[in-house]
């Protein structure tokens, strides 16, 4: 993989980016998505599109993980509906994950198991949750 070049340090991503007096820090606040991260990935290398820098498979399979996990971290002590909703999110993200992980397997893309088998786990934490 072709390293990155960043410039200068990037911090955090909700809001306005700001830039440290001297205009070397580049600061965010809340990233709450995956696609706010390829945002302040972009952002530090000053490049107009990051993703040719990754592998688009390894690309997927974090963000099916960094979906799930995200999910699994909101509020579950809201109304009974909402957290359903959540959960089932999760469920069917770490599903689609656990998929990826099998196809790529198969086709020798892959034979890393650890990931799997730690989306496995999540989900039957998530699916222990439902209850």
């Amino acid at each position: 993989q072709p390293q990155m070049p960043l410039a200068g340090s990037v911090v955090g991503g909700r809001g306005p980016p700001r830039r440290s007096p001297k205009g070397q820090t580049l600061v965010r606040n809340g990233i709450r998505t995956f696609s706010q991260t390829l945002e302040i990935l972009r952002l530090a290398s000053n490049k107009s599109n990051v993703e040719g820098y990754f592998n688009e498979a390894a690309v997927k399979r974090s963000q099916f993980r960094s979906d799930a996990m995200r999910l699994l971290s909101m509020d579950l002590s809201g109304p009974s509906d909402y957290v359903w909703g959540l959960l089932q999110q999760a469920d069917a993200t770490l599903t689609a994950g656990i998929s990826l992980e099998l196809e790529l397997a198969a086709n020798s893309q892959n034979k890393d198991r650890h990931r799997r088998k730690e989306l496995q786990m999540l989900r039957g934490r998530t699916r222990g949750l439902h209850c």
